[in-house]
């Protein structure tokens, strides 16, 4: 029996940075730990020797701690602390940004765009400031300013979401609200980056998504992202009681059936999650995710067939996606594990080793990572097909670790 890898993958908290403003907005690639040991330098200096940089630098650490600790006291109050910012000489293109930000997950729409219009003029190439004042004029009703605004944004760097907004805002589609609001959270915007700690970005945005919901508690897109929020924060029963809650205003959710699926597939609830996954494909035959998701399930349970079928048809949607130039860095990751778990369909059921070299060879040429169990698998593969080179080079000192963990996976 080959070794499977696992589907259960999704909701990466992973960011992109979109930053193309001026030198100044290098603060905004500094990881949190080292911004608060500036932050406490630039503390021990005389207040009336600080910079208009330096006491933003103060100000957004304290805002980031507060949200982290879901500190409401002291996020209001560095808000007021932005604003009084706002007033000063030569204040950065990113305080203005930030309040900007901070204004709009309040509902102040009205109040945040003059601030995002100065940091516009200040930072005119900064992606995040022109996406911001987009949601802004959405918020207002203002179709076409957001229009103009999400326009400069998307010709700055052209992120999906924000095409995707641009298109739906062109069409006049009723929903455009909700859409807006969700790319107020959404991983492009890089107001916070930090890879020092793997929770940072959710702690953030689950404190910002609880900001959004006390203005627009019926948003399903709000909630739902809340649920994925918490099911990345191992939160699972937050996680259920708010996929619960999107699915209740909207029943045909695959996201949220999806989510709720690897909820149960968490809990060792297979036949629960494998229900879940089936209802998220009947509602919406493009979701890759719940398609492999559904299919890895039903593959660990023996039923070789209807997962081969589930999988092809999922590789298909892929190959159509990335003919388009529509499949994103998150889709193409879950082909490679449908590519793997293909692989290993067609090598254990119908004992095709040609064919299942074939699919790993393509993982390959995707550029699929290389994880220990996907190099052990590739190696007996090359074996079976006596590639006795290649898996040579496969076994070597650098691939024995997983060549090894593979030998007693099949021995047990």
């Amino acid at each position: 029996m080959k070794k499977q890898r696992s589907a259960n993958r999704i909701l990466s908290s992973k960011r992109r940075s979109s930053r193309q403003g001026t030198a100044i907005m290098l603060w905004d690639y500094i990881d949190f730990a080292t911004r608060k040991r500036i932050a406490s330098r630039i503390r021990e200096k005389p207040q009336g020797s600080r910079t208009p940089m330096e006491q933003y630098q103060m100000v957004s650490t304290e805002l980031v701690e507060a949200m982290l600790n879901e500190d409401e006291t002291r996020f209001q109050n560095g808000i007021s602390e932005l604003l009084s910012l706002s007033r000063m000489d030569d204040v950065p293109a990113l305080a203005l940004l930030e309040l900007g930000y901070f204004l709009l997950l309040r509902g102040l729409a009205a109040m945040a765009i003059p601030y995002l219009e100065q940091a516009a003029a200040l930072s005119p190439r900064n992606r995040d400031i022109w996406t911001l004042k987009c949601l802004g004029h959405v918020r207002l009703g203002q179709r076409q300013q957001a229009i103009d605004s999400m326009a400069v944004a998307v010709d700055i760097e052209s992120f999906p979401e924000d095409i995707n907004l641009l298109e739906a805002l062109q069409a006049g589609e009723a929903s455009i609200e909700s859409q807006a609001a969700s790319v107020l959270f959404h991983p492009s915007l890089s107001l916070f980056d930090d890879s020092s700690e793997a929770n940072f970005h959710n702690r953030i945005y689950r404190f910002a998504l609880h900001q959004i919901e006390r203005t627009d508690s019926n948003n399903v897109e709000i909630i739902s992202e809340l649920a994925k929020c918490y099911y990345r924060l191992n939160e699972l029963e937050r996680a259920e009681g708010y996929a619960k809650r999107a699915l209740a205003s909207k029943p045909c959710c695959s996201e949220c059936l999806t989510l709720l699926g690897l909820i149960e597939t968490n809990r060792k609830r297979d036949k629960d999650a494998i229900e879940y996954y089936r209802q998220a494909v009947e509602c919406d035959g493009q979701a890759l995710l719940a398609r492999i998701n559904l299919a890895s399930a039903i593959q660990s349970e023996g039923g070789w067939s209807e997962s081969r079928s589930l999988l092809e048809k999922a590789l298909q949607l892929v190959q159509n996606k990335e003919e388009k130039g529509a499949l994103n860095e998150s889709e193409r990751e879950w082909a490679c594990i449908g590519l793997d778990l293909l692989a290993s369909n067609v090598g254990v059921s119908e004992h095709d080793v040609v064919r299942e070299l074939a699919l790993r060879e393509q993982a390959l040429e995707v550029g699929c990572s290389k994880t220990p169990a996907f190099i052990a698998n590739f190696a007996l593969c090359l074996f079976f097909n006596a590639k006795f080179e290649r898996f040579l080079r496969y076994t070597s000192y650098r691939h024995k670790l997983a060549f090894l963990e593979c030998l007693e996976f099949q021995r047990e």
